[in-house]
């Protein structure tokens, strides 16, 4: 029964082998067609390339798309598309194939050079032997070989079952060739690939195999749309066995992709190719953000991984625009420093050192355009400060400033549905000596500061507001460590014990007596209380920091390092509160000072800093489940000049800079900015 069906399959195969064009790789069409991008000078040097979005198909970059070339093992993508389309689709005859239909090996596959599939052979002495005649595996695992170890031997095993036949000798296995060639030629009309020819399934060199950059990104972009053939090319090992006579082959594979797959956080395949004539190619593809992008480099030489990156990297910056939405300045001529709160009493709210040294609180709406439109200011309401930190408690504005004796003082601001400033009360001025402050709300009631303390180590300090705005301090707990720069963050860990209260964990990043970088954990309960800290390791001399726990379910740092450079780093939070160093950026982002840190989506993050040439830029992250990162969007030179910047995330998911430009008396400007698909 199997036989017969398999026959007719092959006489339908035969007869499309007959379509043998005649072009030759040196056929091409426009080299750029009208209206597409360009790929800027710098991000490959590969004779041809592209890069496209993998969910719409728009084309993102080009160096000669269309040139005919030879496509190495990326041939192999075609011959694991069809293999596994017809395990999904009913065979003529009324039979489907299976993955798990056990192929016999043939004699042609175990003549072909190149890449083998190995495997060690049992018995009294076990050896290693390639892919042998007579060897019976599975479709499934013959798909995997292919792929992972980019196999000959197994795509000539996969065409000849396909085809419906096992070679004997030469001439059969070169008939079975042309017969498989004919359905992936007969598949790529139909996938409208006008610039490929197949003559093989595996990709050894000939003078009519050949494809372009444009149609093998387009094939792959079917194939990543397969759940089966996605979880093979993302699969990094794989061990099966298969039976030669009576006895078990052993195979235990590891993809040759690795060093991509492993190493561009989001990647999620494709293929790998080399040959004398192709050069090095590869079909790279990766989701960041959810988004998804494939880029193709052909004869791109020893640097061809790091190039294909760098398209994707192109890709993902062409859809990820950070662009500003619209801006507006105060009268307010500001010194700095500055920060902001983007939701509190639906207004976006910032809170600024002015010309004459004393704390200005300034109310701004933000619209669905990302207009802005200043509001209202609480006028001459405070006094002379030098530091600011700021938060929205229960729909109020709070600072936490060093008033003009050093001390920590608590401000509450009420913020009127028309924008109106209202001081309504504070903490006293018989606060506790302090700098470097930081500020969070735990609950409706209860706040927690963290600042460094008259000899310099950090103190955390916790903090209850009454109805009318008013703070009292609850308990206080300090630490062995020398803080000279201090970012803070929280959030609820359970334990709750009445309405909205909750035990939440606090998370302190300083730059210790050393200059280096180190995390402390603290859990507060709902009464405030604070517990002992868990620290981290130092982890690197940094300048400054900025926090954020978001993607994930890790904390993140943004930190100028010791070069000067910004770098972002994940760390994993334990159960007991022990933080320990995921990842870092690396160097994928240049100088940068005035560093803040938001939350992207649910797996992203956004800087905004001071470059070196004093201008604002945003730049976008994406953030892998395993707490890598990906520079993949900027602002460009849209910030302008800047000396200090805030930044938050508003209504209408609107980003907020708040910024002091530079100059006599300064000024301060609200921008908001929007990531476009």
């Amino acid at each position: 029964m199997r036989s017969s069906v398999v026959h007719r399959v092959a006489t339908v195969l035969m007869l499309t082998s007959t379509l043998a064009s005649g072009a030759t790789p040196t056929a091409a069409a426009a080299r750029v067609p009208a209206g597409e991008p360009r790929l800027p000078a710098g991000v490959t040097t590969a004779k041809a390339a592209i890069v496209i979005s993998a969910d719409s198909g728009a084309v993102l970059g080009v160096h000669n798309p269309d040139d005919r070339l030879p496509m190495a093992s990326t041939t192999k993508i075609m011959t694991a598309l069809i293999a596994i389309e017809r395990t999904t689709q009913s065979a003529r005859g009324g039979q489907r194939l299976g993955l798990d239909d056990t192929v016999t090996v043939g004699y042609y596959p175990t003549q072909l050079g190149g890449a083998t599939l190995t495997g060690t052979l049992g018995g009294s002495r076990p050896r290693t032997v390639r892919l042998q005649q007579g060897e019976r595996i599975t479709l499934r695992n013959l798909l995997y070989g292919m792929m992972l170890r980019s196999a000959n031997d197994a795509a000539q095993a996969i065409a000849e079952y396909l085809a419906g036949c096992a070679s004997s000798n030469e001439r059969e296995g070169r008939q079975c060739n042309d017969q498989f060639a004919g359905l992936m030629n007969r598949r790529a009309r139909n996938l409208g690939l006008g610039n490929t020819h197949y003559a093989n399934p595996h990709g050894l060199d000939r003078d009519d195999h050949y494809s372009s950059p444009r149609d093998l990104a387009s094939l792959a972009r079917v194939a990543m749309r397969d759940p089966t053939f996605a979880a093979i090319v993302r699969t990094l090992n794989w061990s099966f066995t298969s039976r030669v006579g009576s006895s078990t082959k052993t195979y235990a594979l590891q993809h040759s992709f690795s060093g991509f797959l492993n190493n561009y956080p989001g990647a999620t395949g494709v293929k790998p190719g080399s040959t004398g004539n192709a050069g090095e190619v590869r079909v790279v593809s990766a989701t960041l953000l959810g988004r998804s992008v494939i880029a193709v480099v052909i004869d791109a030489g020893d640097q061809a991984r790091a190039q294909a990156m760098r398209l994707l990297d192109h890709g993902f910056a062409a859809l990820l625009r950070v662009s500003a939405s619209a801006d507006a300045a105060g009268d307010l001529a500001a010194m700095g420093p500055v920060n902001a709160v983007c939701r509190a009493g639906g207004q976006s709210v910032t809170a600024a050192r002015d010309g004459a040294g004393r704390l200005r609180v300034t109310a701004w709406t933000v619209g669905g355009d990302g207009k802005v439109v200043r509001t209202g200011d609480s006028g001459g309401q405070a006094g002379a400060v030098s530091e600011i930190a700021s938060d929205s408690i229960a729909g109020r504005f709070v600072t936490a400033v060093r008033d003009g004796s050093g001390r920590l003082l608590l401000i509450t601001w009420d913020i009127g549905p028309a924008g109106t400033i209202t001081r309504v009360g504070d903490s006293g001025h018989s606060g506790p000596e302090a700098s470097h402050i930081a500020l969070r709300a735990l609950s409706g009631s209860l706040a927690i500061t963290a600042a460094r303390d008259a000899t310099g180590n950090l103190s955390l300090t916790t903090w209850t507001m009454d109805a009318g705005g008013r703070w009292r301090q609850v308990a206080q707990r300090t630490g062995s460590d020398t803080a000279e720069r201090i970012a803070m963050l929280a959030y609820p860990i359970g334990g709750t014990t009445g309405a909205g209260a909750a035990t939440h964990r606090v998370i302190t990043a300083i730059r210790d007596g050393a200059g280096n970088l180190k995390l402390m954990t603290w859990d507060v309960d709902a009464a405030g209380a604070i517990t002992r800290p868990r620290g981290s390791s130092p982890a690197g001399a940094v300048g400054e920091v900025a926090l954020y726990y978001g993607p994930h379910g890790m904390a993140y740092t943004a930190v100028r390092n010791s070069a000067g450079d910004l770098e972002v780093m994940s760390w994993q939070i334990s159960g007991t509160g022990i933080p320990t160093k995921v990842s870092n950026s690396g160097a994928q982002a240049g100088e940068a000072s005035e560093i803040h840190l938001e939350g992207l989506t649910d797996s992203g993050l956004l800087t905004a800093v001071r470059t070196a040439a004093g201008q604002l830029k945003l730049i976008a992250w994406a953030v892998t489940s395993d707490g890598r990162m990906r520079r993949v969007g900027d602002s460009g030179g849209l910030g302008g000049d800047v000396s200090r910047i805030a930044l938050c995330l508003g209504y209408y998911n609107r980003y907020v800079t708040a910024v002091i430009r530079p100059g006599a008396g300064g000024g301060l400007r609200v921008v908001t900015w929007r990531i476009s698909p």
